[in-house]
């Protein structure tokens, strides 16, 4: 048994003790956003600065790339970077730590044929790493459709997520949301390393803290701010690390790299990330409620007597619901084929738009006048919009594939001086977002188009084009040198002013959409340009079909989750089947005050946030975006999107807050939708925040969404503040 089990245990067997302090805390270190986005090494042996981890955990999935992935069952990260930050994790966590690893979601939508690919990659790396004997437990999370029909209708769907039919949930695959137990049952019983199916986002980090007798509150909401890695910093990555030390009552954070400090702004700001409330958040089994929570910033030594800069969290609490998981789907609904061409006069190419509206299996983004959202720039406000080319081409198709997801993710996510959009730099209008296809035999080229409106990443594209190319090549070095990547951004570097995409679908073949798509080319004038647009298969076009709530009990858990040992010594593999439920799932007793929140979870968390309604007509306030230090809007689930507008100081917040200009009338008119598709505005004064939550028009990764992740939809805000006088 490893020393990071064996503390494990003992910490088990003294929960009643609470003998956690300061000078004995439970470490845990999470290395990357995603599994597969990469890490510096150098922050990944930093991790250790003030002592021993005792566990490393990492989320490897979302729903944020769209439907495509759950819908085929297939990463979107590739094999090349998972399989090097699994190499690099699985030796510090067996040798150079002894502690356990976790890795939650596997392959991103977490069915069970991408948990047994994690599994043959740690297979692969134990023989080629020539690690010591290990114990590897899988978790799984798919549910076969034909055991929920005639269930489904009766669970709450989420955020007005439309109901499916029978027929569409058949053909979906299904995935639940694992909690924390099924890996805390793993751990208990001694996983080295834990691979699961599709889990809770914060579930990796959080069962280690509850195993471990922490408050389920704080390991909540300590794992919630963990599971993005450095993104809870400044400057945020997701490609970097960040640890926490949970002592009784409290979680310290701190970031392993000196070049990115956590400050209580960007710790308590994490804790709104894709959230549609501001300080009340569903959970398996209750309610996160933040607005006790304290971010006290603080300073702590590192072993060699270095000074690092922390925050530490506590207060938050917890109300107890009766236990339920969430449920996703997601299938097929026909093939696709993309085209794309620049355009030097956006006049002339914006004419032939209106020919979508007679061609209803085709749509059209121009990035520069409406690529990123339907409403379109308005120069004389302000607006700016650029469309981002990505191409690799090389012979061989892994190869291309890896490096078009790192540099795709090296864009996305790259920190910059000036940047208020810090949940993500571009809008991508596919799932997936990379298209890849044979040119010649044996010659590969994967390509990936986006938008942005944010000035600061169009101003500086060169330096951020420098710095995307050289996180890719950390990334995936040896794939990165067979290949070649070209990246470009219109009106730099020579590029056209506009560039100019379409995508056809067709729910019958690959060959008909091609041929849709060709002509509706020449009915949009395209082809009558001076070189001709040859459009490209684009795989297959998905939509989600479930996002609901499903009940769940003892007898559920073990079917819907069941858990598989096998023991590794040397080359030597020695399978056993390892049923669940040998250890007890935490305890949620509802009292009768406890009952009367068993009402819809919406309900309850609208009552539990500060909803800032209409008292008048919005003032306009001078100066408000210089106090603003992030502009930012993303998906929370798959039918609304939250913007979050984060000030510098109190004074900025508060002339903010009063001055109406968030009322959800005022806000509906600047992001031109009607009044009832705004859920409501909320404020944290933690986090000297605003957030306003928005019904999408459609769901994530439909065919008209022009931005899957809605990390680009905050234009209208920048606006807003920039028009204020």
């Amino acid at each position: 048994m490893h020393r990071g089990v064996a503390w494990f245990s003992c910490r088990v067997s003294q929960r009643a003790c609470s003998t956690f302090s300061k000078h004995d805390p439970l470490r845990i270190l999470s290395p990357t956003a995603i599994l597969g986005y990469g890490f510096p090494e150098r922050s990944l042996e930093m991790a250790a600065a003030r002592g021993p981890i005792h566990l490393i955990g990492v989320d490897a999935g979302s729903i944020d790339p769209g439907p495509f992935y759950l819908a085929t069952r297939s990463s979107f990260t590739s094999e090349t970077a998972v399989k090097r930050d699994l190499g690099l994790l699985l030796h510090a966590a067996l040798v150079d730590h002894g502690c356990p690893l976790v890795v939650g979601s596997c392959g991103g939508c977490g069915t069970t044929n991408q948990l047994q690919i994690a599994a043959d990659i740690i297979k692969q790396l134990a023989l080629e790493l020539g690690m010591p004997a290990f114990k590897l437990a899988t978790v799984s999370a798919e549910i076969d459709p034909a055991e929920i029909l005639g269930e489904f209708e009766n669970w709450q769907s989420l955020a007005g997520c439309p109901q499916p039919s029978a027929e569409a949930v058949a053909r979906s695959s299904v995935v639940a949301q694992m909690p924390t137990e099924p890996i805390m049952q793993a751990l208990h019983h001694g996983a080295d390393v834990v691979l699961c199916g599709r889990a809770y986002d914060p579930a990796c980090f959080a069962a280690a803290a509850l195993l471990a007798g922490i408050d389920p509150a704080l390991s909540v909401h300590a794992g919630k701010v963990l599971e993005c890695g450095a993104i809870a910093c400044e400057p945020g990555s997701g490609a970097d690390c960040l640890v926490a030390e949970f002592s009784e009552g409290s979680a310290l954070f701190w970031c392993p790299n000196s070049d990115r400090k956590v400050t209580k702004r960007s710790v308590a700001a994490h804790t709104l990330y894709e959230k549609s409330h501001s300080s009340s958040f569903g959970v398996p089994g209750g309610v996160l409620m933040t607005s006790g929570s304290e971010f006290t910033p603080t300073e702590v030594v590192s072993l060699d007597g270095n000074t690092i800069t922390a925050v530490e969290l506590k207060g938050s609490e917890m109300m107890k619901r009766a236990q339920t998981v969430k449920v996703e789907g997601a299938a097929v609904e026909g093939h696709r084929a993309v085209s794309v061409t620049w355009c030097d006069v956006l006049a002339e190419a914006a004419a032939s738009i209106r020919v979508q509206e007679a061609h209803g299996q085709s749509s059209v983004a121009l990035y520069g006048r409406d690529g990123v959202m339907a409403l379109e720039v308005d120069t004389d406000a302000g607006d700016v919009e650029a469309g981002v080319l990505m191409q690799v081409d090389g012979t061989d198709q892994e190869s291309v594939a890896a490096v078009l997801a790192a540099v795709r993710s090296g864009l996305l996510h790259c920190g910059y001086p000036g940047r208020k959009c810090t949940a993500g730099n571009l809008a991508f209008p596919l799932s997936p977002s990379d298209v890849l296809w044979e040119t010649l035999p044996g010659e590969w080229r994967g390509m990936s188009v986006a938008g942005c409106r944010e000035p600061s990443f169009i101003a500086q594209w060169a330096d951020i084009k420098h710095i995307a190319l050289q996180t890719a090549r950390q990334s995936v070095p040896e794939a990165f040198e067979a290949v070649h990547v070209s990246l470009a951004c219109t009106g730099k570097e020579g590029a056209p002013e506009g560039l100019y995409f379409a995508q056809t679908v067709s729910t019958t073949s690959a060959e008909e959409a091609l041929v849709k798509h060709l002509e509706f080319l020449h009915a949009a004038g395209v082809q009558d340009r001076e070189s001709e647009v040859q459009p490209v298969p684009a795989g297959v076009a998905s939509k989600f079909t479930l996002q609901h709530l499903a009940p769940i009990n003892s007898e559920r858990m073990s079917r819907w989750f069941p858990i598989s040992m096998v023991q590794f010594a040397g080359c030597v593999v020695d399978p056993q089947l390892w049923k669940p439920c040998e250890l007890d799932p935490i305890e949620y007793q509802l009292t009768e005050e406890d009952r009367q929140h068993e009402r819809p979870l919406d309900l309850v968390l609208d009552e539990l946030s500060e909803c800032h309604l209409d008292v008048g007509l919005a003032a306009r306030v001078h100066g408000l975006l210089g106090g603003a230090k992030v502009v930012r809007s993303k998906n929370s689930g798959i039918t609304e999107i939250t913007y979050d507008v984060i000030f510098e100081d109190h004074c900025s917040f508060q002339r903010a807050k009063e001055s109406n200009m968030f009322a959800m009338s005022s806000v509906a008119a600047h992001l031109k939708i009607p009044t009832h598709q705004v859920v409501g505005t909320y404020f944290d004064s933690h986090a000297l925040a605003i957030k306003v939550t928005v019904r999408r028009s459609c769901l994530a990764g439909d065919f008209q969404d022009k931005d899957v992740y809605g990390s680009q939809q905050h234009g209208p805000l920048l606006r807003l503040f920039s028009t204020a006088n």
